[in-house]
């Protein structure tokens, strides 16, 4: 048996059981909860520990009624810390020991501990005196030790997981699941280290830190073995993940720069809109996200006809708009010294007039929509305004980005919702 560093551990009305067990868990350290009538028999403990033993050091901890749990498990709270401070320990190095007391200390105990404490023991026996219901008879004692409760407790808080998941908070749900993964041990450690870096991964994404989120996707290898469980819920969370990684793979080994890779952009930029306002109601970040989509769409359909708006050459300027680039301000290229212009969507739209009859008929019909729409933008509280963006406009502005872009809403990246039906199978796969 490994050496414990403490062992905190509820004391009864006879000394015995208490012995085995610090001599059975061999701790450096051991805190007893006691009762007022047990307080004594915690130095009979230390003082006949067997030969060849010794504690370094012991405290007590007193409840001042053993039979109400609330007062044994509010005791336990405000001193344990205290107590470990002294040895400088923390509670990562506790093993609870909950063999004595009464009933109540017993239910303390676990309480105040289950939320930070990995490992539970207990002596039982295969005989008890008074006819099975009493102590256990000296000589008869069997040691158990306890599964960390947490690789099952967790279970409980499946439906917070699929509640931050599919409201996008998951930033706080990869903090959460590493700090779930922290308490537990083996393969359900590792599960939920790996979701913790999944999620994190989404979040990455949602935040438009593409490379990053591709490295954190990299522990879905790990994942893939569920899928051989007979579970639509799972099967069809593995699907939506794998096919988000296989776009994001895609989009990240595009040129920056070619018209696949601002198609792709305007696309997600509308997708990340939808999250925004779907699930957390933010317009005013879904608004600001559909107006920069649809800057990406105008700057692929010119890319289309040879022509940047990050940097159009003068020679590329058409006739019709000579004038409103001569006013414009504009720049130099190092090496050939020839001038070139950077302009933004308005303008791109003018320029591609000139070049798509198709595109040309849809802006006409959409221009003062666009203008509203780009007024209301710009006097986002988000932007240069004081007024929050209300749902409606951001509804008007989400219909006119997909008329004007004849984009089908089948086309747009879903990231997965989770449901906590799928997760029993899971959790039994990791066992």
């Amino acid at each position: 048996m490994n050496i414990k560093r403490c062992l905190l551990m509820t004391v009864g009305g006879t000394p015995t059981q208490t012995i085995k067990s610090i001599e059975f868990n061999k701790p450096e350290y051991a805190i007893f909860f006691c009762s007022d009538q047990t307080y004594s028999i915690a130095k009979e403990v230390v003082d006949n520990l067997g030969e060849g033993y010794k504690l370094k050091d012991f405290e007590r901890i007193t409840t001042s009624d053993a039979e109400i749990l609330s007062e044994s498990y509010l005791t336990l709270v405000h001193e344990l810390p205290g107590k470990l401070k002294r040895f400088n320990l923390s509670m990562d190095d506790v093993t609870v020991d909950y063999t004595g007391g009464t009933k109540s200390m017993v239910a303390a105990l676990v309480l105040a501990t289950i939320n930070q404490c990995k490992t539970y023991s207990y002596i039982g026996g295969e005989s008890r005196s008074k006819d099975g219901v009493g102590i256990v008879l000296d000589g008869k004692e069997r040691f158990f030790y306890q599964d960390n409760p947490w690789n099952s407790l967790a279970v409980s808080e499946l439906p917070v997981i699929d509640m931050l998941f599919n409201r996008a908070r998951y930033a706080s749900l990869s903090e959460k699941l590493q700090d779930m993964s922290a308490r537990m041990d083996g393969q359900h450690k590792n599960f939920y280290a790996d979701l913790s870096k999944i999620v994190k991964a989404y979040d990455a994404w949602d935040n438009f830190r593409y490379s990053e989120a591709r490295n954190g996707f990299k522990v879905f290898e790990k994942w893939q073995r569920f899928q051989i469980i007979n579970n639509p819920h799972l099967n069809e969370l593995m699907n939506t993940i794998g096919r988000n990684i296989e776009w994001l793979n895609s989009f990240l080994d595009m040129k920056s720069n070619s018209i696949e890779f601002f198609d792709s952009q305007f696309l997600d930029l509308v997708s990340n809109a939808l999250r925004r306002a779907g699930l957390e109601e933010k317009y005013d970040d879904a608004v600001v996200r559909l107006y920069s989509a649809i800057e990406k769409y105008a700057k692929a359909r010119l890319l289309q006809y040879g022509i940047n708006n990050s940097r159009t050459m003068a020679s590329q300027i058409p006739e019709e708009l000579a004038s409103r680039f001569a006013c414009m301000p504009h720049k130099t290229d190092d090496k050939t010294g020839e001038v070139y212009y950077e302009y933004g969507f308005d303008l791109s739209c003018r320029m591609l007039c000139l070049k798509d009859t198709d595109f040309c008929v849809r802006y006409r019909n959409n221009e003062e929509k666009m203008k509203k729409l780009m007024y209301a933008r710009n006097n986002a509280i988000l932007v240069h305004g004081l007024s929050p963006i209300k749902k409606p406009t951001y509804e008007a502005m989400l219909e006119l980005v997909l008329d004007f872009s004849n984009l089908n809403t089948k086309q747009l990246i879903s990231f997965p919702q989770m449901n906590s039906q799928m997760w029993g199978p899971v959790l039994k796969g990791v066992g």
